[in-house]
Order: C-alpha cells, then structure tokens, then sequence
C-alpha cells in the first residue's frame, strides 16, 4: 500500500463526509430503531468503506487503532457492566427514593441535592463513570416528580 494512502485527509469535502456521518450517527442514535452497538458499527464500517474505496481518507485503520485506549474501553465497559448489576439490585430506585423522602415538593430542594450528590462522585470518581452512575438517579427523580 501507498504511504501516502495511510493518512487521512483534512480537505473540506472529507471534512464535511465525517460530520454529515456524525449527525446521521446521532440522529439514528436518538431515534432508538436499531442497537446502538449495530448503529455504531454500520457507521465505522462505512467510514472505513470510504476510506479505502473511494478517493477521501476519512479515517484509516492504522489511525483509528492509534486512538484506540484499551484502558480507557475496559474502564467504560466496567463501569457499564458494575450499573447494569446495580440497576437490576435496585439500588438506583433505592437511591432516588432516599433522595425524594420528605422532599417530594420541593423540586429544587431535590435539584440541589441531586447536583451536590454529582460534584461528590466526580470529586472521587471520572466524569464519564460520574455520568453513568448519576444518570440513572437522575431520570428517576425525575420521573417521580
């Protein structure tokens, strides 16, 4: 293979192929018709597609391994698996419930609480595995109310 065919363009138009890909991306995330991982991996595969058979190189495959972290992917991927016991366990409804308790009618007393709880955890915890683990407590406050 060509060197000169490993790196990736920075033309308007390739520009342009990856951002129109990002909000289809998005759009067909949101829309929630198919899998999210199926989404994504059609998305990538046709990224690539591009990539290597037509003249744009949007991204090859040397430079997306590059990006890759396996640290950064096995934390996320922990961390999704740890909320997902948890989510089963009850502890998230447990949690919102112990949150709601005596607060049921004062939405922004529970809104302070609740962004206090989420500067506690990311003072000890990332930001992505803060998200993931106060989200769901979250949505359920705010369903309840």
């Amino acid at each position: 293979m060509h060197p000169d065919t490993l790196v990736a363009t920075t033309d308007p138009i390739s520009q342009g192929i990856v951002a129109v890909a990002l909000v289809a991306l998005l759009a067909l995330l949101t829309i929630e018709k198919s899998h999210r991982v199926l989404v994504t991996l059609a998305m990538v595969s046709l990224l690539w597609g591009m990539s290597y058979l037509t003249p744009w190189r949007l991204i090859t495959l040397q430079s997306a391994q590059a990006a890759l972290d396996l640290n950064v992917l096995l934390l996320l991927a922990g961390m999704m698996a740890l909320v997902g016991v948890l989510k089963t366990t009850g502890v998230f409804e447990w949690a919102v419930a112990r949150l709601l308790v005596g607060r049921a009618g004062q939405p922004l007393l529970v809104m302070i609480l609740l962004v206090w709880l989420t500067g506690l955890a990311s003072a000890f915890l990332d930001n992505v595995t803060t998200v993931i683990f106060v989200a769901p407590i979250a949505l359920g406050v705010a369903s309840r109310l």
